[in-house]
Protein backbone atom coordinates (compact mmCIF):
# COMPACT_ATOMS: atom_id res chain seq x y z
CA UNK A 1 0.00 0.00 0.00
CA UNK A 2 3.08 2.37 1.28
CA UNK A 3 4.61 1.37 -2.30
CA UNK A 4 2.00 2.03 -4.06
CA UNK A 5 1.11 5.77 -2.99
CA UNK A 6 4.87 6.02 -3.40
CA UNK A 7 4.52 5.19 -7.36
CA UNK A 8 1.22 7.74 -7.37
CA UNK A 9 2.80 10.63 -5.79
CA UNK A 10 5.90 10.12 -8.62
CA UNK A 11 3.39 9.68 -11.21
CA UNK A 12 1.68 13.15 -10.00
CA UNK A 13 4.96 15.30 -9.58
CA UNK A 14 6.17 14.08 -13.10
CA UNK A 15 3.07 15.28 -14.60
CA UNK A 16 3.06 18.53 -12.79
CA UNK A 17 6.44 19.31 -13.71
CA UNK A 18 5.76 18.41 -17.18
CA UNK A 19 2.69 20.70 -17.51
CA UNK A 20 5.27 23.79 -15.68
CA UNK A 21 8.27 22.68 -18.44
CA UNK A 22 6.08 22.70 -21.60
CA UNK A 23 4.14 26.35 -19.95
CA UNK A 24 7.81 27.91 -19.91
CA UNK A 25 8.41 26.22 -23.46
CA UNK A 26 5.40 27.60 -25.21
CA UNK A 27 5.98 31.12 -22.76
CA UNK A 28 9.57 31.00 -24.61
CA UNK A 29 8.24 30.39 -28.02
CA UNK A 30 5.93 33.37 -27.69
CA UNK A 31 8.73 35.66 -26.35
CA UNK A 32 11.02 34.37 -29.39
CA UNK A 33 8.09 34.62 -32.07
CA UNK A 34 7.01 38.21 -30.47
CA UNK A 35 10.65 39.18 -31.19
CA UNK A 36 10.45 38.54 -34.54
CA UNK A 37 7.59 40.13 -35.20
CA UNK A 38 9.24 43.42 -33.71
CA UNK A 39 12.61 43.36 -35.68
CA UNK A 40 10.02 42.46 -39.13
CA UNK A 41 8.16 45.87 -37.73
CA UNK A 42 11.08 48.42 -38.55
CA UNK A 43 11.34 50.70 -40.37
CA UNK A 44 6.96 51.58 -39.96
CA UNK A 45 6.95 54.82 -42.04
CA UNK A 46 9.12 57.04 -44.04
CA UNK A 47 12.86 57.42 -43.47
CA UNK A 48 14.45 61.24 -43.46
CA UNK A 49 17.97 61.56 -44.46
CA UNK A 50 18.61 65.77 -43.76
CA UNK A 51 20.93 67.25 -46.05
CA UNK A 52 22.31 70.05 -44.41
CA UNK A 53 23.41 72.29 -47.23
CA UNK A 54 21.51 73.69 -50.80
CA UNK A 55 20.12 71.32 -53.67
CA UNK A 56 22.65 70.70 -56.03
CA UNK A 57 25.65 70.52 -54.34
CA UNK A 58 27.90 67.37 -53.72
CA UNK A 59 25.96 66.57 -50.56
CA UNK A 60 22.94 66.69 -52.12
CA UNK A 61 24.20 64.77 -55.21
CA UNK A 62 25.62 61.68 -52.99
CA UNK A 63 22.40 61.37 -50.73
CA UNK A 64 20.24 61.34 -53.94
CA UNK A 65 21.88 58.70 -55.62
CA UNK A 66 22.32 56.55 -52.27
CA UNK A 67 18.48 57.15 -51.09
CA UNK A 68 16.22 54.40 -53.57
CA UNK A 69 19.07 52.36 -53.01
CA UNK A 70 18.83 51.97 -49.30
CA UNK A 71 14.92 51.59 -50.26
CA UNK A 72 15.78 49.00 -52.02
CA UNK A 73 17.59 46.90 -49.16
CA UNK A 74 15.13 48.01 -46.52
CA UNK A 75 12.86 44.68 -44.98
CA UNK A 76 10.10 46.77 -44.98
CA UNK A 77 8.39 48.93 -48.28
CA UNK A 78 9.33 52.38 -47.10
CA UNK A 79 10.25 56.03 -48.61
CA UNK A 80 13.89 57.03 -47.63
CA UNK A 81 13.46 61.02 -48.06
CA UNK A 82 16.03 63.75 -49.11
CA UNK A 83 15.45 66.77 -46.99
CA UNK A 84 17.64 69.70 -47.63
CA UNK A 85 18.02 71.95 -44.54
CA UNK A 86 20.82 74.28 -45.14
CA UNK A 87 22.09 76.91 -42.83
CA UNK A 88 25.34 78.09 -40.53
CA UNK A 89 27.73 75.95 -41.95
CA UNK A 90 25.68 72.85 -41.79
CA UNK A 91 25.09 73.33 -38.10
CA UNK A 92 20.98 73.88 -38.61
CA UNK A 93 20.37 70.68 -40.41
CA UNK A 94 23.08 68.73 -37.97
CA UNK A 95 21.49 70.18 -34.82
CA UNK A 96 18.25 68.92 -36.22
CA UNK A 97 19.13 65.61 -36.65
CA UNK A 98 21.31 65.48 -33.55
CA UNK A 99 17.95 66.48 -31.55
CA UNK A 100 15.71 64.41 -33.06
CA UNK A 101 13.98 61.12 -31.66
CA UNK A 102 16.71 58.10 -31.85
CA UNK A 103 14.05 55.68 -33.34
CA UNK A 104 16.14 55.48 -37.07
CA UNK A 105 13.58 58.25 -38.76
CA UNK A 106 15.65 60.88 -38.92
CA UNK A 107 19.46 60.84 -40.40
CA UNK A 108 21.87 63.05 -41.58
CA UNK A 109 25.12 63.88 -44.17
CA UNK A 110 28.29 64.65 -42.01
CA UNK A 111 31.94 65.41 -42.25
CA UNK A 112 33.15 64.12 -38.73
CA UNK A 113 36.10 67.06 -39.28
CA UNK A 114 33.44 69.57 -39.69
CA UNK A 115 31.91 68.14 -36.38
CA UNK A 116 34.77 67.46 -34.24
CA UNK A 117 36.01 71.78 -35.73
CA UNK A 118 32.39 72.80 -34.89
CA UNK A 119 32.55 71.53 -31.47
CA UNK A 120 35.83 72.89 -30.51
CA UNK A 121 34.39 76.41 -32.11
CA UNK A 122 31.46 75.99 -29.08
CA UNK A 123 28.82 75.49 -31.95
CA UNK A 124 27.06 72.66 -30.37
CA UNK A 125 27.19 73.56 -26.80
CA UNK A 126 27.18 70.50 -24.98
CA UNK A 127 26.10 67.84 -27.32
CA UNK A 128 29.23 66.19 -28.61
CA UNK A 129 29.34 64.57 -31.95
CA UNK A 130 31.53 61.27 -31.09
CA UNK A 131 27.91 60.15 -29.40
CA UNK A 132 26.53 60.41 -32.85
CA UNK A 133 25.45 57.04 -34.60
CA UNK A 134 28.05 56.42 -37.20
CA UNK A 135 25.93 54.57 -39.96
CA UNK A 136 28.00 54.52 -43.18
CA UNK A 137 30.21 55.51 -45.68
CA UNK A 138 29.59 57.06 -49.11
CA UNK A 139 32.45 58.64 -50.37
CA UNK A 140 35.87 60.06 -49.15
CA UNK A 141 38.07 62.73 -50.60
CA UNK A 142 41.16 64.56 -50.99
CA UNK A 143 40.85 68.02 -50.73
CA UNK A 144 42.19 70.84 -53.95
CA UNK A 145 44.06 74.02 -52.93
CA UNK A 146 44.34 76.62 -55.37
CA UNK A 147 45.09 80.14 -55.70
CA UNK A 148 44.79 82.98 -58.12
CA UNK A 149 46.86 82.42 -61.37
CA UNK A 150 48.35 85.77 -61.63
CA UNK A 151 47.93 86.44 -58.01
CA UNK A 152 50.17 88.13 -55.37
CA UNK A 153 51.86 84.66 -54.71
CA UNK A 154 52.69 81.98 -56.97
CA UNK A 155 53.62 79.28 -55.00
CA UNK A 156 53.98 77.93 -51.20
CA UNK A 157 57.48 79.52 -50.79
CA UNK A 158 56.06 83.15 -51.30
CA UNK A 159 53.87 82.39 -48.68
CA UNK A 160 55.92 81.36 -45.43
CA UNK A 161 55.86 83.83 -42.91
CA UNK A 162 53.24 86.27 -44.81
CA UNK A 163 49.37 87.04 -44.00
CA UNK A 164 47.69 84.91 -46.09
CA UNK A 165 43.59 84.64 -46.36
CA UNK A 166 42.21 81.39 -46.64
CA UNK A 167 37.85 80.73 -47.54
CA UNK A 168 36.35 79.43 -44.73
CA UNK A 169 33.45 76.97 -45.51
CA UNK A 170 32.85 74.99 -42.21
CA UNK A 171 34.00 71.88 -43.47
CA UNK A 172 37.15 73.12 -44.47
CA UNK A 173 38.27 75.24 -41.56
CA UNK A 174 41.13 72.43 -40.25
CA UNK A 175 42.54 72.06 -43.09
CA UNK A 176 43.08 75.59 -43.27
CA UNK A 177 44.67 76.07 -40.01
CA UNK A 178 47.27 72.89 -40.88
CA UNK A 179 48.31 74.35 -44.39
CA UNK A 180 49.11 77.37 -42.47
CA UNK A 181 51.00 76.43 -39.97
CA UNK A 182 52.91 74.02 -42.57
CA UNK A 183 53.65 77.07 -44.84
CA UNK A 184 54.70 79.28 -41.35
CA UNK A 185 51.92 81.43 -42.47
CA UNK A 186 50.20 84.08 -40.74
CA UNK A 187 46.33 82.98 -42.10
CA UNK A 188 43.34 84.81 -41.96
CA UNK A 189 39.69 82.78 -42.09
CA UNK A 190 37.37 84.50 -44.11
CA UNK A 191 33.67 83.12 -43.93
CA UNK A 192 31.99 82.21 -47.59
CA UNK A 193 28.73 80.36 -48.27
CA UNK A 194 30.01 77.99 -50.89
CA UNK A 195 32.91 76.83 -52.97
CA UNK A 196 32.00 78.30 -56.41
CA UNK A 197 31.47 81.52 -54.55
CA UNK A 198 35.13 81.05 -52.62
CA UNK A 199 36.73 80.47 -55.99
CA UNK A 200 35.52 83.03 -57.61
CA UNK A 201 36.57 85.20 -54.72
CA UNK A 202 40.14 83.71 -55.49
CA UNK A 203 40.12 84.79 -59.08
CA UNK A 204 38.81 88.07 -58.37
CA UNK A 205 41.97 88.72 -56.05
CA UNK A 206 39.59 89.21 -53.07
CA UNK A 207 41.15 86.14 -51.25
CA UNK A 208 44.50 84.67 -51.37
CA UNK A 209 43.23 80.66 -51.16
CA UNK A 210 40.68 77.78 -51.53
CA UNK A 211 41.01 74.50 -50.22
CA UNK A 212 38.03 72.37 -50.30
CA UNK A 213 36.69 68.92 -51.91
CA UNK A 214 38.98 68.31 -54.88
CA UNK A 215 36.35 67.37 -57.48
CA UNK A 216 34.09 70.33 -56.27
CA UNK A 217 36.98 72.52 -56.54
CA UNK A 218 37.95 71.12 -59.62
CA UNK A 219 35.00 71.86 -61.34
CA UNK A 220 35.60 75.57 -60.68
CA UNK A 221 38.76 75.78 -61.80
CA UNK A 222 37.88 73.99 -65.43
CA UNK A 223 34.75 76.65 -65.47
CA UNK A 224 37.03 80.24 -64.36
CA UNK A 225 38.90 78.62 -67.46
CA UNK A 226 42.61 79.08 -66.61
CA UNK A 227 41.91 81.86 -63.88
CA UNK A 228 42.58 79.40 -60.94
CA UNK A 229 45.87 77.70 -59.94
CA UNK A 230 45.87 74.59 -58.86
CA UNK A 231 48.76 73.73 -55.89
CA UNK A 232 48.04 71.01 -54.17
CA UNK A 233 46.57 68.05 -53.13
CA UNK A 234 45.83 67.32 -49.40
CA UNK A 235 44.38 63.58 -48.19
CA UNK A 236 45.61 61.52 -50.99
CA UNK A 237 46.11 61.02 -54.46
CA UNK A 238 43.17 60.42 -56.36
CA UNK A 239 43.14 59.13 -60.95
CA UNK A 240 41.49 61.63 -61.47
CA UNK A 241 44.06 64.61 -61.28
CA UNK A 242 47.37 64.11 -63.05
CA UNK A 243 50.58 63.01 -61.66
CA UNK A 244 52.29 66.77 -61.87
CA UNK A 245 49.41 67.48 -58.89
CA UNK A 246 51.53 67.21 -55.66
CA UNK A 247 50.25 65.57 -52.59
CA UNK A 248 51.08 67.72 -49.53
CA UNK A 249 53.80 64.52 -48.68
CA UNK A 250 55.56 64.75 -51.73
CA UNK A 251 55.56 68.79 -51.70
CA UNK A 252 57.79 68.35 -48.28
CA UNK A 253 55.07 69.88 -46.16
CA UNK A 254 55.21 68.36 -43.08
CA UNK A 255 50.83 68.25 -41.67
CA UNK A 256 48.54 65.16 -41.23
CA UNK A 257 47.01 64.86 -44.26
CA UNK A 258 43.63 62.79 -43.09
CA UNK A 259 42.85 66.85 -42.03
CA UNK A 260 42.21 67.52 -45.74
CA UNK A 261 40.38 63.60 -46.33
CA UNK A 262 36.34 65.26 -46.87
CA UNK A 263 34.26 62.19 -45.84
CA UNK A 264 30.39 62.20 -46.35
CA UNK A 265 28.97 59.68 -43.71
CA UNK A 266 25.43 59.34 -42.70
CA UNK A 267 24.35 59.41 -39.13
CA UNK A 268 21.96 58.97 -36.69
CA UNK A 269 21.39 60.72 -33.58
CA UNK A 270 23.11 59.82 -30.02
CA UNK A 271 21.50 56.39 -28.59
CA UNK A 272 19.96 54.97 -31.46
CA UNK A 273 18.08 52.07 -31.26
CA UNK A 274 19.40 49.27 -31.34
CA UNK A 275 16.87 47.24 -34.06
CA UNK A 276 17.05 50.16 -36.46
CA UNK A 277 20.56 50.55 -36.26
CA UNK A 278 21.13 47.12 -37.48
CA UNK A 279 18.34 47.17 -40.26
CA UNK A 280 20.02 50.81 -41.07
CA UNK A 281 23.86 49.74 -41.16
CA UNK A 282 23.05 46.23 -43.14
CA UNK A 283 21.02 48.41 -45.70
CA UNK A 284 23.48 51.02 -46.40
CA UNK A 285 26.28 49.01 -46.21
CA UNK A 286 24.25 46.63 -49.48
CA UNK A 287 23.71 50.12 -50.73
CA UNK A 288 27.04 51.77 -50.83
CA UNK A 289 28.64 48.10 -52.48
CA UNK A 290 25.53 48.37 -54.96
CA UNK A 291 27.06 48.84 -58.85
CA UNK A 292 24.81 51.42 -59.29
CA UNK A 293 25.96 53.39 -56.80
CA UNK A 294 29.33 53.68 -57.77
CA UNK A 295 27.78 54.25 -61.27
CA UNK A 296 26.02 57.84 -59.95
CA UNK A 297 28.77 58.95 -58.49
CA UNK A 298 30.94 58.34 -61.51
CA UNK A 299 28.74 60.11 -63.40
CA UNK A 300 28.73 63.35 -61.43
CA UNK A 301 32.39 62.89 -60.98
CA UNK A 302 32.92 61.53 -57.85
CA UNK A 303 34.15 58.17 -56.18
CA UNK A 304 32.13 55.89 -54.10
CA UNK A 305 34.05 54.64 -50.83
CA UNK A 306 32.01 52.97 -49.15
CA UNK A 307 32.47 52.19 -44.97
CA UNK A 308 30.80 50.51 -42.30
CA UNK A 309 30.87 48.68 -39.05
CA UNK A 310 34.35 48.99 -37.14
CA UNK A 311 36.08 50.02 -39.81
CA UNK A 312 33.93 52.94 -40.37
CA UNK A 313 34.03 53.76 -36.18
CA UNK A 314 37.70 53.71 -36.07
CA UNK A 315 37.77 55.95 -39.10
CA UNK A 316 35.65 58.64 -37.30
CA UNK A 317 37.76 57.97 -33.96
CA UNK A 318 41.20 58.91 -36.08
CA UNK A 319 39.58 62.02 -36.98
CA UNK A 320 38.02 62.97 -33.86
CA UNK A 321 41.52 62.61 -32.20
CA UNK A 322 43.10 64.76 -34.87
CA UNK A 323 41.03 67.70 -34.07
CA UNK A 324 42.07 67.35 -30.92
CA UNK A 325 45.68 67.86 -31.88
CA UNK A 326 45.02 70.97 -33.93
CA UNK A 327 42.41 72.49 -30.95
CA UNK A 328 44.62 75.30 -29.99
CA UNK A 329 44.44 77.04 -33.54
CA UNK A 330 40.94 76.48 -34.08
CA UNK A 331 39.16 79.82 -33.74
CA UNK A 332 36.26 80.50 -31.30
CA UNK A 333 32.62 81.32 -32.88
CA UNK A 334 31.92 84.97 -31.73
Amino acid sequence: MLKSRKRLFRFLIFIVLGIVLAGCSGKQTQQRETGQIQQAKWPEKDIVIIVPYKAGGGYDIKARAVAPLIEKYLPNKVNVIVKNVPGAEAKVGTLEMANSKPDGYTLALVDPIQLGTMQKQGGFESLDPKTFTYLGQLDAAPSLMVIRTKGRFEGFDDMRGQNVSFGMLGTNTLVNIAVANALGAKPTLIPYDSTPEGCLAVARGDLDVWIATAYTVYKQVQTLEGKLKPLLLIGGRTPQFPDTLKTAKEAGLELDETTGLCRVIIAGPPNLDQQAKKVLSEAIDKATHDPEFAEQLKKAGYIAAPLTGTELQKAVDQVFTLVDKYQQWIPKKK
